[in-house]
Order: structure tokens, then C-alpha cells, then sequence
């Protein structure tokens, strides 16, 4: 019961969580300056060790469990299942 009246009391009207620090709706400005690393998409993650990339970064592995706090400064690299780049970007 106490569970219950918790989940309650953290839902919002419509009855879904709120996220602490949710993801603008449109990511339309380069924060983290993912920008300038876009050419790196389809290259293999081994293509990451001649390029200098600035803190704070995350490598993204295919199936990964990641925490979905949005930091614009953060630089994301999201690998496929074959270990190429899928993509490059802030958060």
C-alpha cells in the first residue's frame, strides 16, 4: 500500500513518471560540439583512437543499458552491432 501511495504521489495527470532531467524537445543547437565529429559515422570504433575528443564523452556499446540524464556538454558516440559509429551527439 505504501508503494503504491509513493508511485502516486511521483506520477504526473496524465499518470507517467516525470524525468528529473528530461531531453529538450528539439536538439537543434551543437552544445558539445558533436558537430565537428560527424564524419566519423560508419567508421569503425577504432577510428576513435587518432581523434581527440573532449571530456565529458560516453561510448554508447549496441545494447547497452545507459542512464538517460541529458547533459548538454557530454559528447555521445553510439556504436552499432558491428562496433561502427552510428552516431554522433550531444547528451
Amino acid at each position: 500500500m505504501a508503494g503504491a501511495l509513493f508511485l502516486a504521489a511521483c506520477s504526473n495527470s496524465s499518470g507517467y513518471f516525470e524525468s528529473v532531467n528530461p531531453v529538450p524537445p528539439a536538439l537543434v543547437s551543437d552544445s558539445c560540439g558533436a558537430s565537428q565529429f560527424k564524419y566519423l559515422v560508419g567508421q569503425p570504433v577504432t577510428a576513435l583512437a587518432g581523434v581527440t575528443i573532449p571530456d565529458p564523452k560516453r561510448v554508447i556499446e549496441a545494447g547497452s543499458v545507459v542512464t538517460k540524464e541529458y547533459f548538454a556538454e557530454r559528447i555521445n558516440i553510439r556504436l552499432d552491432v558491428e562496433d561502427n559509429i552510428a552516431d554522433i551527439y550531444c547528451g
